[in-house]
């Protein structure tokens, strides 16, 4: 009888470690020029670029992460915000979608970055500096 209940015991246990797939479990991909460390669940993507190294990353059925390195690459800069005020709109013809367009002048003092798309930072990877872009939004949830 303990021989049977060792062994119920030791399938139990074997079930458990086998069946249980660990969350944290992760894998390198290797892309040629560099190699990134992955939850093991995310999926390279193969893309063709024309003038530089393009790729792709799926995430999950409806994300990807994609990159594109090469001479002629996206510099990742988002564009000044200006601020204007209605009447300068009006006086110059301007197109409102490329300023923020307040009420009169007594409304100028706005921080601009608060209508910034995109926040920046800035690490070394592998004794080179790299740029780090990701959506403001972001940061609502970590204040």
């Amino acid at each position: 009888m303990k021989q049977v209940i060792k062994l119920f015991y030791i399938s139990a246990l074997t079930i458990l470690v086998v069946g249980c797939k660990d969350p944290y479990r992760t894998k390198t991909m290797d892309f040629g020029l560099f190699t990134l460390e992955v939850p093991h669940k995310w999926q390279q993507v193969k893309q063709n670029g024309i003038d530089s190294y393009v790729g792709a990353i799926a995430v999950d059925n409806t994300d990807k992460l994609y990159f594109d390195l090469g001479m002629y690459s996206n510099t990742l800069t988002e564009p000044n915000i200006e601020v204007i005020t209605r009447q300068m709109m009006e006086e110059n013809n301007l197109d409102s979608s490329d300023f923020i367009v307040v009420k009169d002048i007594m409304s100028m003092n706005i921080d601009a970055d608060l209508y910034r798309k995109q926040n920046v930072s800035w690490d070394t990877i592998d004794n080179r500096r790299a740029k780090i872009v990701f959506p403001s939004f972001w940061l609502i949830g970590i204040i």
